[in-house]
């Protein structure tokens, strides 16, 4: 379904659109709220990337699904000195997806390139390839990158157990239990 998108900046009835140094201290600034409807599982991918007085450091490429049984969504923004960042989500459970040089069954594929170095995360990934080596892993969410010719993966992405927050005079800081 169409997203819809407000942009508040500077508003105080309510407050909407402010920035905050320190306690006290108030300054206009974008706040971008986006709304979207649907049922089941939804894909959004935000590229935040402030430019103010230049001209945008990305191209964007997509190419949406027709259908929702057709492909999956992919976005791809090309940074000028050539480095791509690649978005590819499989809109019904885990499909075959491409983001750069890399293909994998996963729900999510997220690819950063530039000439020589890759690196990415997958999530709900049962497979990975690049370079014609594959590569599996126990867990199905993973940071790969690649090495010398070869994909390897860098570390499991779970969801951490036992998270707290430790308070400190003046800030505070996360704590894990396992």
């Amino acid at each position: 379904q169409p997203l819809s998108r407000e942009i508040h900046f500077g508003e105080s009835n309510p407050y909407l659109g402010w920035y905050a140094r320190q306690i006290g201290d108030m300054v206009p600034a974008a706040d971008v709220h986006v709304c979207l409807g649907g049922r089941g599982e939804t894909a959004v991918v935000t590229l935040l990337a402030p430019t103010p007085g230049d001209a945008p450091p990305f191209t964007l490429r997509h190419r949406d699904a027709v259908a929702p049984e057709a492909s999956p969504v992919v976005l791809e923004a090309v940074h000028r000195d050539g480095t791509a960042v690649t978005v590819s989500v499989a809109q019904r459970g885990p499909a075959a997806l491409t983001a750069g040089p890399v293909t994998a069954r996963a729900k999510l594929l997220v690819v950063l390139a530039d000439r020589s170095n890759m690196r990415g995360v997958a999530i709900g990934c049962s497979s990975l390839e690049s370079g014609g080596k594959r590569i599996t892993s126990p867990e199905a969410d993973f940071e790969f990158a690649d090495h010398a010719g070869g994909v390897s993966i860098l570390a499991p992405i779970k969801v951490p157990k036992n998270f707290s927050w430790i308070d400190a005079p003046r800030s505070s800081h996360p704590t894990y239990g396992q």
